[in-house]
C-alpha cells in the first residue's frame, strides 16, 4: 500500500463495514485496524435480516456492497478491535480440534453400521482373537481412520495446550478456580 493512500485512508472520515467471514475477514480487518483505519465487521446474518427488512430480494455482489453500506451507514455498527495472533492461533486450533471430533463421530457411526451385522451374526470385534480374519477391508480401513484420527486430536490437545500454557497460563489457572469448569472448558 502506497504512504500517499495509507495517509488517505487515515484521515478520512469514513469507515469501512463488511461482514464477519470468519478466515477471510479477520485477517483484512486486522490490517485494516493495525493501519489505524476504522473498520467495522458484523454478523452476516445481521446485514441479511436488514437487507429483507428493505425488500430487498437481490442476491449478487454489487447489491450485497450496498446493502452493506447502507447497513453501516444506518445502524453505526461497534468498531471492529485487532484479534492478536496468539487468539487466532488458539482460535484455529480449537477449530480443528472441534472438526476433527466432529468427523471422528462420523466414522464411529459408520464403523457401527459396517460392524452391525456382523455383531448380529456374533461376531466379537472387542476380542481380537476371535475377530475372523477375512474381514472386509472396509472394516479395517474405517478402524485405523478412528485410531488415525484419535493420534491426530491428541496431538492437537497438546498443541493448544501448549498455546495455552506459553500464552494464557494465568488466565487459565483462574478459569480452572471456578467450580464445575474443566480443562476442556476452561
Amino acid at each position: 500500500m502506497t504512504e500517499d493512500l495509507q495517509r488517505k485512508l487515515k484521515t478520512a472520515d469514513f469507515r469501512y463495514v463488511c461482514e464477519t467471514t470468519g478466515v477471510y475477514s479477520i485477517p483484512v480487518c486486522n490490517f485494516l485496524s493495525k493501519q489505524g483505519t476504522k473498520i467495522t465487521e458484523d454478523q452476516a446474518i445481521k446485514i441479511r435480516d436488514f437487507s429483507k427488512s428493505l425488500w430487498n430480494k437481490g442476491k449478487d455482489d454489487k447489491t450485497d456492497a450496498r446493502m452493506i453500506a447502507l447497513y453501516g451507514q444506518l445502524r453505526q455498527p461497534k468498531p471492529h478491535f485487532v484479534k492478536h495472533d496468539e487468539i487466532l492461533e488458539l482460535d484455529r486450533l480449537w477449530t480443528l480440534r472441534r472438526n476433527m471430533m466432529k468427523a471422528k463421530r462420523t466414522l464411529l457411526g459408520v464403523d457401527e453400521a459396517f460392524k452391525f451385522p456382523y455383531i448380529a451374526y456374533g461376531v466379537d470385534f472387542k476380542n481380537k482373537a476371535k475377530t475372523p480374519e477375512n474381514l472386509p477391508n472396509s472394516l479395517l480401513i474405517n478402524e485405523s481412520l478412528i485410531m488415525e484420527m484419535d493420534t491426530q486430536i491428541s496431538q492437537i490437545n497438546e498443541h493448544i495446550k501448549f498455546w495455552v500454557d506459553t500464552y494464557y497460563k494465568e488466565t487459565y489457572d483462574c478459569i480452572l478456580s471456578i467450580p464445575h469448569v474443566g480443562h476442556i472448558g476452561a
